[in-house]
């Protein structure tokens, strides 16, 4: 999420509370998919490979 919120205040010169408004809705569309599938969320690094709870 991080990554996201980076892109729309650096990359797009969004203002703070539309960038956050970008990762609320992110999170909000990630919980819907884990909700729907009924499968437990995956930590992922930035490249997209699981990590455990302690490591991120």
């Amino acid at each position: 999420m991080a990554r996201v919120y980076h892109q729309q205040m650096v990359e797009r010169g969004a203002e703070h509370l539309k960038a956050c408004c970008v990762v609320a809705a992110r999170l909000a569309e990630r919980l819907w998919v884990v909700m729907r599938r009924r499968m437990p969320y995956v930590i992922c690094d930035v490249d997209g490979i699981p990590v455990s709870a302690l490591a991120a």
